[in-house]
């Protein structure tokens, strides 16, 4: 060898060696961290496998296939299970049925027979033809009892029962017709003749020719003596049908207390009471057939408890593992597999925004009574039937569900509504009897109605045929049963709980009606930032700043809003050819073109809703969007005054009781308009935390012969939520003493009834606001009704100033000075609040419309120069005159305001 190749050797190999490395990370290896990901919710190569192993076991069962044969066959039906599970069984029972043959050709026939028998049936579910094949092929192993065993802690108690029930009818032929007495703990009378024989050894030479000979032998089976034998020792002795009552039994038993798997405690009581009954079965079914107890039975009935407790563990722990697939096994034609919902596997709870208190109601009301009833019980606190979630679109309600699912390791059901009407006779209450029969099968369960307002709607609505009342008949009744089946729940949510009949929201069945609010400022913070996360995103993002200006945003909408974001960000990172973080620029172009779906009409009325449907027991303070104390200037003797005798109202009435004080029940709040009353009261009632229902005069008198109805509806509510406040704004449109027209008389009347219908025991303040004091009836100010009275005057400067700077905060101002604008709130006398702020609302418009970066002294000047004031000499002698006739405290503030 030349020096040249030895010098290029090393270089050589390190070229093979590249070239070898290169090919292997061509190869493409399956990744098999994502197959198992996949075989958890749709098992395939587990299937194969199971069918593998239950093959491998039936051909040993009997004797016949040598040992290449039974693993070349075994492969066949495993390989065929993987797509095709009952063909892969129709197989298995044939290629066993000629092993039969080979013993004798009627054993065959009767195999034949009973393979195609567990076929039919297993062509609803393939599961019960595996079950029951596993439990009679462990017969001579003495663990028929195991695949049922199984079966009752996998999948349904039905299945479980059935299977065993079709493999101990076989085996009680077995040792009734066969030549074995005893098979796996059943035990049959003794007789002499048999046709059911298993023991014969294979032939050592064993052909594939074997095999078609052993099926054609089944066509030489005498039937006679098939017939003959049955007759002679089928039902001579009744033990053996009891075994089989008793062994199903057994699995039932074991179903039932499986379902009871968060304690050691609990799951050795179950093997330990399965095994008991076992080996007690087994010892009387032999004393009472005179069959002797073989020796070799003894390890079998120590090792039951073993062997069942081990069992029940291999079930929980398989269940665990392969969550996603048990979880999605419906079993009804409606309920929706939480395997093909991708978002219910994902979802926590902490991917969920806000709504604290609605979580901790959920997991209250729902995993304690399924994962800890004995907690429950212990202090004699029955579950809940079922919840209500309501509130707007879009705020939660189904999410909230979808992320108690990923939670909870329980089953739970998820029906829409509308895909539970059929167009045919009788189908739809079919759908949902199946449903609910279903669910108890697989307790502990929920069952989640999604928008149940479909199928739930008020009776009167409907004509007599309707499906829709049958339907709600059916759900009725189905609640009402299930105290009797602890562990199932029903949750349903809905965007309109008005709708629903009233007897489906009472307590017993709805016991928890649950509000679900659109996000408040910092729950819309924490929403964006979910949805925020994982993508590239800015830390510059004021998202504290967009959470202040999606006022009425739903949970939705502000995930569309991230998104929409995100795909402006995406234009751009296409056209730079790289990653482009989601910045303010494009929340700034995305944000005005996007409205929130929650109108105000929307959210006053749900605020409606709330006070009169909710039932829960956890509330939260959410920040409000409302004004309070701060956001009125001036009046801090009057605020406090208000505050003071509200709180006395509210939180003293024990006290005022004990010095037989009498409260008002009603308060009265006058003076110029503009100058704050209804939104010092509404202050008021923010800063206590305190429900307010209004009544609007005009809105009231456009209403016709509804007015009377809207007035009762209010005071009924806020009797049923108080501590609450009933505002009466421009009451001196229905209570005037110069307008005598009939429906402004019989509203007052309806009004003045209603107010003194408010117990003194009842924390239930009515407030009334006017601006014309002096055309008041003397009815509504006597005592007893509106005798506490409050005069709410107008700003005096420093007010106007304090008002006139909270309008400037946030907005670009230039070469104002420290004089201008304390001196053109000086000069505005006769201003009202609201002439306040309209003046610098009018400063920035001109502006803009001069396409100004700022606002200058000019601006300001000319604002104030174009607004009137409002309150003029004569309104004010209106007040002073009705503070003579009534006496009326003052607070210091009239002075200074009123001009006075």
């Amino acid at each position: 060898m030349s020096a040249l190749d030895t010098a290029l050797r090393p270089a050589r190999r390190r070229r093979i060696a590249g070239s070898i490395a290169d090919r292997v990370r061509a190869l493409k290896l399956p990744d098999l961290q994502a197959l198992w990901v996949k075989e958890r919710s749709h098992p395939a190569l587990v299937k194969g496998a199971a069918f593998f192993g239950l093959a491998a076991t039936g051909f040993t069962w009997i004797p016949f296939y040598p040992w290449w044969a039974v693993l070349f066959f075994a492969f066949v039906v495993g390989a065929l299970a993987v797509r095709f599970p009952l063909f892969s069984l129709i197989a298995l029972g044939v290629l066993v049925s000629a092993a039969a043959a080979a013993q004798m050709a009627e054993f065959g026939l009767f195999f034949l027979v009973f393979t195609l028998a567990i076929s039919l049936v297993s062509l609803f579910d393939w599961r019960f033809g595996y079950i029951v094949f596993g439990s009679v092929f462990l017969s001579l192993l003495g663990a028929p009892f195991l695949p049922p065993i199984l079966a009752a802690v996998l999948f349904t108690r039905f299945l479980a029962v059935a299977s065993m029930a079709a493999s101990a009818t076989f085996l009680s032929f077995l040792v009734t017709c066969g030549n074995l007495n005893v098979a796996g703990f059943f035990v049959g009378p003794p007789h002499g003749t048999s046709f059911l024989v298993i023991g014969t050894a294979p032939k050592a030479d064993w052909t594939p020719g074997d095999l078609g000979g052993a099926l054609s032998s089944i066509g030489l089976a005498n039937p006679d003596v098939m017939s003959s034998l049955l007759s002679t020792n089928y039902g001579a002795s009744l033990v053996p049908l009891l075994e089989v009552v008793l062994w199903c039994g057994l699995v039932f038993l074991v179903a039932e207390l499986a379902r009871r798997k968060d304690s050691l405690e609990n799951w050795l009581v179950t093997a330990g009471v399965a095994a008991s009954v076992l080996a007690i079965g087994y010892v009387l079914s032999s004393l009472a057939l005179g069959v002797p107890i073989p020796l070799e039975s003894a390890p079998l009935l120590l090792g039951a408890f073993g062997l069942i407790a081990g069992t029940t563990a291999a079930g929980h722990l398989g269940k665990e593992a392969f969550r996603e697939y048990f979880m999605g096994q419906a079993g009804t034609t409606v309920g929706r597999r939480l395997a093909d919902l991708p978002e219910a596997r994902s979802t926590k709870f902490s991917l969920v925004g806000g709504l604290a208190d609605v979580k901790a109601d959920l997991k209250e009301s729902i995993v304690v009574p399924l994962k800890k009833p004995e907690v429950a019980a212990e202090y004699g606190i029955a579950p809940p039937r079922g919840i209500l979630l309501f509130g707007p679109p879009g705020c939660g309600k189904t999410l909230l569900m979808s992320a108690l699912a990923g939670e909870l390791n329980v089953e739970m059901f998820t029906v829409k509504c509308s895909d539970v009407m059929s167009k045919w006779y009788g189908e739809s209450e079919q759908r949902i009897d199946q449903l609910f029969r279903t669910a108890r099968e697989r307790r502990p369960a929920i069952i989640f109605f999604d928008d149940i307002d479909a199928i739930a709607k008020s009776r009167d609505l409907y004509a007599g045929d309707d499906v829709t009342p049958r339907l709600l008949g059916m759900i009725l009744s189905e609640i009402d049963g299930l105290d009797k089946s602890p562990g199932l729940i029903m949750v349903g949510t809905t965007n309109k709980p008005e709708l629903l009949d009233s007897a489906l929201l009472r307590p017993g069945r709805f016991d928890k009606i649950i509000y679900v609010p659109p996000p408040s400022r910092p729950e819309r913070l924490e929403i964006l930032r979910v949805h925020l996360a994982g993508r590239p995103a800015s830390g510059s993002v004021d998202l504290e700043g967009i959470a202040a200006r999606t006022d009425r945003f739903s949970g939705a909408d502000l995930a569309n809003l991230v998104k929409e974001a995100a795909v402006v960000a995406m234009k751009r990172s296409l056209s730079s050819h790289r990653t482009e973080p989601i910045t303010a620029k494009e929340f700034a172009e995305v944000l005005p073109k996007m409205k929130p779906s929650i109108t105000l009409a929307q959210a006053e009325e749900y605020e409606r809703l709330r006070l009169m449907y909710e039932r829960k027991m956890h509330h939260v303070e959410r920040e409000t969007e409302g004004v309070g104390w701060a956001d009125v200037r001036g009046l801090e003797e009057l605020k406090a005054s208000l505050r003071a005798y509200m709180e006395l109202v509210f939180t003293k009435r024990g006290a005022m009781a004990d010095f037989r004080v009498k409260a008002s029940r009603g308060v009265l709040l006058f003076g110029p308009p503009g100058c704050g009353k209804t939104y010092l009261m509404r202050a008021a009632a923010n800063e206590l935390g305190i429900p307010i229902q209004t009544i609007e005069g005009p809105s009231l008198l456009s209403a016709g012969g509804d007015g009377g109805s809207a007035i009762k509806q209010i005071f009924y509510l806020a009797r049923e939520n108080a501590p609450s406040v009933i505002l009466f704004d421009d009451v001196d449109l229905v209570a005037s003493a110069q307008d005598r027209s009939p429906e402004a008389r019989n509203l007052l009347s309806l009004f003045l009834s209603q107010v003194d219908s408010v117990g003194e025991a009842e924390r239930v303040l009515v407030v009334a606001t006017t601006n014309r004091p002096h055309v008041l009836e003397s009815a509504l100010l006597r005592p007893g009704r509106f005798d506490r009275m409050f005069y709410v005057p107008p700003p005096d400067s420093e007010a106007r100033l304090a008002l006139a700077e909270s309008a400037l905060r946030g907005v670009p101002t230039a070469d104002l000075g420290a004089e201008l604008l304390p001196r053109l709130c000086r000069d505005a006398e006769g201003f009202s609040s609201a002439d306040v702020v309209s003046a610098i609302e009018e400063a920035k418009l001109l502006a803009i419309r001069e396409g100004m970066a700022a606002i200058h002294p000019i601006h300001l000047e000319a604002g104030f120069a174009r607004v009137k004031p409002s309150v003029t000499v004569e309104s004010l002698g209106w007040s002073r005159e009705f503070i003579r006739a009534h006496n009326v405290r003052l607070s210091t503030e009239r002075a200074r305001g009123d001009g006075s």
